[in-house]
């Protein structure tokens, strides 16, 4: 679909279908050519200063970069997971007891999963010692929707409860975050925290400035 777009754009690449990474590969270039697929927005990627504002684009675009920031992007409506800290270099050394849910707004509705166990145990999904978190965002007029919920409804999943802290990304007239019609209250860096205990569903509706 993309073939005669992406001609001259050889070191791009997906990971996964929400991320496209445009690799830098020569040395002291200050600006980079990359493409895009028109068929979305694209947000630029940042994995601190998350109460910036975040540039969208597609098609063909110069990006300037610089040694900090790799030029890389996320399709609007994805749902990205990311660990709070890590205590060593296996799977098993990352906390998740904590994570950041970071959702990039569309006007369309999307979905996305994410799985998470022990980090040691190869039988651990076989044996139902796992976490599966669904994430869906629904829109309706004027009203939007985040719903998380539980894939593995056992009682043997892997946490009892873990703290989730949600940014969303791209809504600027985003006002607050309700659950359960109470507030969520928010973090110096635009995050809304809240617990999610095991085989809990949590909606939360994002108040827009009127």
């Amino acid at each position: 679909m993309y073939k005669r777009q992406v001609k001259g754009f050889e070191n791009q690449f997906f990971w996964g279908s929400d991320i496209l990474v445009a690799a830098v590969v020569e040395k002291g270039k200050n600006n980079i050519e990359l493409y895009l697929p028109e068929a979305h927005q694209w947000y630029t990627f940042q994995s601190s200063h998350f109460d910036q504002k975040l540039m969208k684009m597609s098609g063909k675009n110069t990006m300037k970069i610089d040694i900090n920031h790799l030029p890389v992007f996320v399709k609007e409506g994805a749902f990205l997971v990311l660990s709070g800290s890590k205590k060593g270099n296996t799977t098993k050394d990352f906390d998740t007891e904590h994570i950041e849910v970071h959702y990039y707004y569309s006007a369309e509705n999307s979905d996305s999963e994410w799985y998470d166990d022990i980090g040691d145990d190869r039988l651990a999904f076989t044996s139902g010692k796992f976490d599966l978190l669904k994430f869906n965002a629904n829109h309706t007029g004027t009203t939007s929707n985040i719903k998380i919920s539980t894939g593995n409804k056992t009682d043997l999943g892997w946490r009892k409860e873990r703290k989730i802290t949600l940014f969303v990304h791209g809504l600027e007239n985003l006002h607050a975050v309700i659950s359960d019609s109470k507030k969520v209250s928010s973090n110096k860096n635009g995050g809304y925290t809240f617990v999610m205990r095991r085989n809990e569903d949590i909606t939360l509706e994002l108040k827009k400035k009127e």
